[in-house]
């Protein structure tokens, strides 16, 4: 039964004045709540948009970092059966701290995806917790 159901059915043994201001004040708050999970639930769903797309390019750069590092081990297998010279083994060394920066790169990127997971998690609770209490 809708507020106003209610509402109508005390105005019937009751005063109306009372109860016209009873009505206004729930009728302005069942808005107020509306509004607001409207607002959570669109910050939620802006917030589930980027975490999916963190997770997206996380994954990306997970599968071409175990790519690089699968050819920097064969790399450097060649390297340790031919002996190579010094340039070329400076060269490996350089590609190795790139890779090495580009992996804590994707450790910070997966720790800020947590961190939006748990963002989200919270807003879902207060997305629920408005609709209860819009429900009452």
């Amino acid at each position: 039964m809708s507020i106003p159901e209610l509402i109508q059915i005390l105005r019937v043994k009751w005063q109306k004045e009372d109860y016209d201001r009873v009505e206004e004040v729930l009728v302005e708050r069942e808005g107020k709540l509306k509004t607001k999970a409207g607002q959570l639930e669109e910050k939620f769903q802006l917030q589930s948009l980027a975490r999916i797309d963190a997770e997206d390019k996380l994954k990306k750069k997970e599968q071409q970092c175990e790519k690089v590092q699968g050819l920097y081990e064969t790399l450097f297998k060649g390297v340790k059966e031919s002996g190579l010279d010094k340039a070329t083994i400076e060269n490996l060394r350089k590609k190795n701290k790139e890779l090495e920066c580009e992996n804590l790169k994707l450790l910070e990127l997966k720790k800020k995806c947590e961190v939006n997971g748990n963002a989200v998690d919270e807003l879902r609770k207060k997305v629920a917790q408005l609709e209860a209490e819009k429900k009452e």
